[in-house]
């Protein structure tokens, strides 16, 4: 099942991005203010970020609502906590450029999304290996799963009309018809 697998491998993601943003955050707060000079180029870039971490964060978060998609909503989140780390230093570069004793309030907002993030990955990771029991160490469940028959956003039990055959799966396996999540009817209409 590749929406599982793929949320799965999104959670840790997001657990290394936490561990990275944590790390970044100490190694700033170790280093202590910016030079003046640095103020301006780094106003420039945390605004082009906000813009292309927000765009980016409300297009994954409307398909993930209409794929009902888990791995597109953590990717949303991952996409979330970069717009928020871009908005806390173009904040706090305005701020500490009339308050430079405020120098440490981009690395504490950075040290908070990076926690944040470790527990959403680290959550994620433990219901999937602990609580579904899949075995998520394991390199033959990544290449040869073919799923839990959950549903991956509302846990639910998957029904036989959930799936439909893929034609092109199923020149590829000689006639075997190979069955394919169907996340949305032929019939309704893409919004």
């Amino acid at each position: 099942h590749r929406e599982k697998r793929a949320s799965i491998a999104i959670s840790f993601i997001l657990f290394m991005l936490g561990l990275g943003i944590v790390a970044t955050a100490v190694d700033d707060f170790l280093h202590g203010a910016e030079t003046p000079e640095e103020l301006q180029l780094v106003l420039g870039i945390s605004f082009v970020s906000i813009l292309i971490f927000g765009l980016l964060t409300i297009i994954k978060f409307h398909y993930a609502i209409l794929l009902e998609s888990a791995s597109l909503h953590k990717d949303a989140i991952c996409s979330l906590i970069g717009t928020t780390l871009s908005a806390a230093l173009f904040i706090n570069t305005l701020i500490i450029d009339h308050f430079p004793e405020a120098w440490w309030i981009d690395p504490a907002v950075a040290l908070g999304c990076g926690i944040a993030s470790i527990i959403i990955g680290l959550y994620a990771l433990f219901m999937a290996s602990c609580v579904q029991k899949l075995p998520i160490c394991s390199p033959k469940w990544w290449f040869l799963s073919q799923g839990d028959g959950k549903d991956e956003i509302t846990g639910r039990d998957l029904e036989p009309q959930d799936f439909i055959p893929n034609e092109s799966d199923e020149e590829a396996n000689g006639g075997e018809t190979e069955m394919t999540e169907n996340k949305q009817p032929e019939t309704s209409p893409v919004v």
